[in-house]
Formats: structure tokens, C-alpha cells, sequence
């Protein structure tokens, strides 16, 4: 099932939106990542996307609820899994060199909005 059509784009950057409105200026980015990202997804695949944010990780805490929320309300309407998980810019420059996880955001990720 291809995940990177014009369609399933436009529901990316509306849940970029979204997410802009939870972070605010906090925001840096936005990336879809994993299966969706490399055009290998299925059927049953989730949706993944970072959110990289100015942050700390004890701040993001508070952001929680908001982020279920959206995925919660992105899942009921595409009838799709989001797995959002929101991270500390500054934690993802110092490790994306080092991490699997990261270098495999870096290498290939989507952005889907970039401060």
C-alpha cells in the first residue's frame, strides 16, 4: 500500500498543522519516517512521524495528552495507526549520528516541515 501519495501527503502536512498548533514556536520539525517513508508499507502498516522539538525531555511530558489526542483523532478518521512520538532537538542533533533509530530518521526521513 503506498503511503507517499498526493493524498496520503496532504494528510501529513494537515497533521503538521495540528501539530504546530499543540508545540507553537517550540516546533522544529516534522518527519515521517519508517515503512510510509520508504514506500513499503502494507495494509496493516502504522504511520510514523517525529516530532522534534526545543524542548526538553521533562517538558515534553506536559505535551502528552495533546499529542494522543491528535493521533487518536487521526487514527479514528484514516483508519490508520499513528505512532507520534515527540523528541528534543537538541537530544536528536547530539545522538543522530550515533543511534540506529536516528541515523535511520536522518537517512530516511521525510520532512514534512522544518522550522
Amino acid at each position: 500500500m503506498e503511503l507517499r501519495t498526493e493524498e496520503w501527503m496532504k494528510v501529513y502536512h494537515k497533521l503538521a498543522e495540528q501539530l504546530k498548533m499543540i508545540y507553537q514556536d517550540h516546533l522544529k520539525a516534522v518527519i515521517l519516517y519508517g515503512s510510509a517513508a520508504r514506500g513499503t508499507a502494507t495494509e496493516d502498516s502504522d504511520i510514523d512521524i517525529m516530532v522534534l522539538v526545543d524542548l526538553s525531555p521533562d517538558r515534553l511530558k506536559d505535551y502528552e495528552e495533546k499529542l494522543c489526542e491528535v493521533s487518536t483523532d487521526f487514527a479514528l478518521e484514516y483508519f490508520k495507526v499513528f505512532s507520534i512520538v515527540d523528541i528534543s532537538y537538541q537530544e536528536y542533533e547530539e545522538w543522530k549520528h550515533i543511534l540506529p533509530f536516528y541515523q535511520n530518521v536522518s537517512r530516511e526521513g521525510v520532512t514534512l516541515y522544518a522550522a
